[in-house]
């Protein structure tokens, strides 16, 4: 029976049971209430010790910002005329003055369209262009509006917008978004002239990238995919340019750099020469096509503007042309009249001599124009009136179009105010008219603003930049040119800024005085109360205290006894051992010895010899003064063949040179009559060269029994006895990017999905990071963009009917990526050395031969690394690196680099002069508190650990005991329990036997 909870209150013992059960609960409660008593205790020593570590980490973290250099080197500036350019600076600035002249400041390049009457009608205008390599398709249906959104969802650098010219006049004008002369490039890439249309091209081309003796194409990311792939082209043009007037049919659909090469190596064009060169001053290489001995270009469909050869001269634009509204015919009233036309012979005009025509407007700047002309003789030409009109407004020409309407062509292109109104006063009574004159055609300039580099001079010095914001003009300085006027020269200044230099300072003596406090106020006691802190007299607190207080006020070794003690600065400590700072002290220690006041808190190395230098310490090193002893010098891995290959090879040979470090194979072909330099030449270009990851699928596809092109469609592909292609198959599409990230996308096949559609989808599938191509064999092929070693892999699976097949095959490393090798050629004296270019026993190189031309034995060459002592304590090489040892006691972890060569060495003998570390304050300051805060190791971490420990033991102890206490506490009840069950009845026996007894007396 349970009988927890129960009470009875001394129903029939009449004793309170419950009182009594709570004071007996409170008397064996004791115990647990003391371990109550004791864990608060150790509580309140955690939290304590929580705050000590606290502060002591904000005082590690200003003493580490306070440890380096760069604390130091904070500047201000100033500009006199900020108009023109203002100045800001870095940690790298130094102090002092320059001056500046601001020539040109520099503006992005604008173009602008033709004129249009509606913004957002279709244009009727579709094609592909190129805004910065990044390609814009238009459709017939797109306004300009349209085409303004497309360009701009290009995110191409270049930003387009509407401007409404007035109510009826609309241009689609094209900016840069980064200022300078490089400007950006717009170039057609489809047959449809989309460009011309809109007015950016009046027709005329230039060379876009001229080169020494001729021209070069842009630069592409694969010589060997088809440039419409590369550009990702819905459609690429095709024709038969002309080279110095030769023919070359060009598709470039199918056609890769190489490919062109070829094409125009065998056009055999007199003169003529080409090569595909790389750019690889990023990540990617980069491949273009030179062509050189060129006089002429002719292009076809756009096919050379596509490649960047070519493109639209945007220095034109059009002349505003004034049409009337009128149209007038010769004598038998069908033939249009024109310049010859006599007065008398204007169909229904009724021409009078003596008649007038009153001529007013505006010419070409806007000035007012104004004359009349007198028709003396009706047997005069027209032409008169027409040289009166060009004689009034300038520099225009006035005729008669096709139809037989008047025209006025201002003979500037550009923006034109010239207007013309005519007032045929027909004194005669006729009734000659031209009608209207009105803008038929618009004039407008191309090029509104041409791409511009800043022209600037520093110090008298002439600098040019693409950009307003000047950076690398001079270390840790920048200039903002606001406004070019070259009769002023305006000085800046850069000054230390030593009032935030003494704002760091004081932050350090802040957080440094925040842990003096605190623990001045634990090592309190009050007699009065008998009160004392909460970690009184706790040992390791008082260690702490002491440590640091004695970083602050010890002498730092290595400095001059002039200046090697925070007080010599104007930095001391009260009684009660915080800091007090004398402002005007401090100032004149940093105005007068600014140099020597950094070196009190930071930490350096420095060496007594220039052969020697020091790289890196930890908080491991111990400060001091170390002799360098070196017994080898770092060497790296060489060899010289013992063949005289002055004259050349007498045979060829094939050289295979193998990095030791990363496994990378160059293999270099070398043909009889090669001779030393060209030899050098073959290898140093092979070694230097950066290649793509390239894979190339197993299986050559076919269509019809021909390889496969871009534009085969998936259905018509061969597949054997594998089913065929049929709409609603997917095709998966797994693998590794080149960074080894996961590949998965899956492409389903429809009716009209071409080849070149499934190429673009692994492009997708992998972000852009692949170019997707058909070789001239049926094979798909992929390469990186980016160079260097790759995980890159491809699996193709297509899905027909819940069945896999793979019609691709397997995709194989047909040109594996990696960077250039660290490795040269040089010629010694008529012999082949090859050279690692990094010293070292872990770098080197495997060579062998197919032949003996070479006379280099085939093998493995390793560097040898630099050994030493330093202090006379054992240091550990690596390459020209020589690290103390960790289990040092002074050089722990101390590196220096050993540029001697074994000559060197030999001559100057194995001392090497001394290294010097020195720590400042902040620098020791900081290295203390590492080892104080470290969360494993630190003094604070550990005896908050145990603190934790014996609460959390405590607490064990506490649980324990409340478990006991509950029983007991059911035990209690229980007993009191039956306790007032027995007494009751009891009580109900004496009543019955009372009852009895009186019926028996009765």
């Amino acid at each position: 029976m349970l009988t927890q909870g129960l009470s009875f209150g001394g129903l029939a013992s009449g004793l309170d049971t419950k009182q009594i059960i709570e004071q007996l609960m409170a008397i064996e409660h004791r115990p647990v209430d003391m371990l109550a008593q004791r864990q608060n205790h150790y509580e309140d020593l955690l939290e304590a010790w929580r705050q000590v570590n606290s502060k002591l980490l904000s005082l590690k973290s200003v003493a580490d910002s306070l440890s380096e250099l760069s604390a130091f080197h904070l500047y201000s500036s100033s500009s006199e005329d900020e108009d023109i350019v203002t100045v800001s600076t870095t940690t790298d600035a130094q102090p002092g003055s320059h001056s500046i002249r601001v020539l040109q400041l520099a503006q992005p390049e604008k173009l602008a369209s033709a004129a249009f009457d509606d913004s957002s009608e279709a244009l009727g205008f579709s094609g592909e262009f190129l805004v910065n390599g990044k390609v814009v398709s238009i459709q017939s249906t797109y306004s300009l509006l349209d085409i303004r959104d497309a360009i701009n969802n290009a995110d191409a650098g270049v930003t387009a917008s509407v401007l409404a010219v007035n109510d009826s006049t609309y241009q689609l004008i094209l900016s840069a978004d980064d200022p300078g002369s490089d400007g950006f490039d717009l170039l057609d890439a489809s047959g449809s002239d989309v460009l011309q249309s809109l007015g950016f091209s009046v027709g005329t081309e230039t060379w876009k990238n001229q080169i020494d003796g001729g021209a070069a194409t842009d630069y592409f990311s694969s010589r060997t995919s088809a440039i419409k792939t590369i550009l990702g082209l819905t459609s690429a043009p095709s024709g038969t340019i002309k080279i110095n007037g030769v023919d070359v049919s060009i598709d470039l659909s199918t056609d890769s750099l190489n490919d062109i090469k070829d094409k125009i190596d065998a056009a055999g064009i007199t003169g003529v020469t080409t090569s595909i060169t790389t750019d690889t001053s990023s990540s990617t290489t980069k491949y273009r096509l030179e062509i050189t001995g060129v006089t002429s270009f002719t292009d076809s469909n756009n096919v050379l503007e596509t490649l960047g050869v070519l493109e639209a001269d945007f220095s034109q634009g059009k002349s505003q042309v004034l049409t009337g509204s009128a149209v007038n015919y010769k004598s038998d009233g069908v033939t249009p009249i024109d310049a010859s036309t006599k007065w008398s012979e204007i169909y229904g005009a009724s021409v009078s001599n003596g008649d007038t025509i009153t001529i007013s407007g505006t010419d070409h700047d806007g000035n007012s124009v104004s004359g009349t002309y007198t028709i003396s003789d009706v047997n005069d030409t027209v032409q008169g009136f027409l040289d009166y009109i060009e004689s009034l407004f300038g520099d225009v020409t006035a005729g008669f179009d096709s139809s037989g309407k008047l025209q006025i062509t201002d003979n500037q292109t550009g923006q034109s105010q010239l207007a013309v109104t005519l007032t045929e006063n027909n004194e005669g009574g006729g009734s000659l008219n031209f009608g209207t004159l009105s803008v038929s055609t618009y004039g407008y300039n191309i090029r509104l603003a041409s791409g511009q580099d800043a022209r600037f001079e520093i110090d008298g010095v002439l600098l040019t930049r693409s950009t307003n914001v000047v950076s690398d003009a001079i270390d840790g300085v920048t200039f903002t040119l606001h406004k070019a006027d070259s009769s002023s020269t305006v000085n800046v200044s850069v000054t230390r800024d030593l009032d935030s230099v003494k704002q760091k300072i004081q932050d350090f003596a802040q957080k440094y005085n925040d842990i003096v406090q605190y623990i001045n106020q634990q090592f309190t006691y009050n007699e009065d109360t008998q009160e004392s802190g909460t970690l009184f007299a706790d040992v390791t607190l008082k260690s702490i205290q002491s440590s640091i207080r004695r970083i602050l006020v010890n002498e730092v070794e290595g400095l001059p006894s002039s200046m090697n003690a925070l007080a010599q600065v104007g930095i001391t400590t009260d009684r009660n051992g915080l800091i007090q700072i004398d402002d005007a002290d401090l100032t004149d220690a940093l105005e007068d010895n600014f140099n020597d006041v950094v070196k009190l808190f930071i930490g350096q190395g420095t060496a007594s010899d220039s052969d020697i230098q020091v790289l890196d310490w930890t908080k491991n090193t111990q400060p001091g003064t170390y002799d360098v002893v070196i017994t080898q010098a770092a060497e790296q891995a060489s060899v010289t063949g013992s063949a005289d290959l002055t004259s050349g090879l007498s045979s060829d040979t094939t050289l295979t040179i193998t990095d030791y470090a990363t496994g990378w194979e160059a293999t270099v072909n070398l043909y009889a009559g090669d001779t030393i330099d060209t030899i050098v030449s073959r290898i140093n270009t092979e070694l230097s060269t950066e290649y793509n990851q390239q894979l190339t699928s197993s299986e050559a596809l076919t269509a019809s029994g021909n390889p496969i092109t871009t534009s085969t469609l998936l259905t018509d592909i061969d597949t054997g006895s594998n089913p065929a292609f049929t709409v609603g198959d997917t095709i998966q599409i797994s693998g590794k990017e080149h960074d080894n990230g996961d590949i998965e996308d899956t492409f389903t096949v429809e009716a009209d999905s071409t080849v070149q559609d499934l190429l673009r989808a692994i492009q997708d599938a992998y972000g852009g990071e692949v170019v997707a191509s058909v070789d001239s064999s049926g094979h798909i092929v992929i390469e990186d963009v980016t160079t260097g070693r790759s995980y890159t892999t491809l699996e193709l699976k297509r899905y027909h009917d819940s069945s896999e097949y793979q019609d691709f095959g397997t995709f194989n490393t047909t040109v594996t990526g990696r960077y250039s090798l660290g490795i040269t050629a040089s010629n010694e004296s008529g012999h082949l050395k090859i050279t690692h270019t990094a010293w070292g026993s872990s770098n080197g190189f495997t060579i062998s031969e197919s032949g003996s031309e070479l006379g280099i034995t085939a093998g493995t060459y390793q560097g040898v690394d630099v050994e030493g002592t330093i202090n006379g304590e054992e240091a550990t090489g690596s390459g020209r690196v020589l690290t103390g040892n960790s289990d040092q006691t002074n050089i722990a972890d101390l590196s220096i680099l050993v540029t001697l060569t074994p000559d060197q060495l030999s001559s100057q003998g194995q001392d090497q002069g001394t290294v010097t570390i020195t720590k400042g304050v902040a620098a020791q300051m900081e290295d203390h508190l590492d080892f104080i805060t470290d969360s494993h190791t630190g003094y604070a971490s550990q005896r908050e650990e145990v603190l934790q420990d014996i609460i959390d033991d405590i607490q064990d102890r506490i649980d324990m005991w409340e478990e006991r206490l509950a029983l007991r506490r059911i035990q209690l009840e229980q007993r009191f329990t039956n306790l007032e069950r027995m007494l009751s009845t009891m009580n109900s026996l004496s009543s019955y036997l009372g009852s009895q007894i009186a019926n028996l007396g009765g």
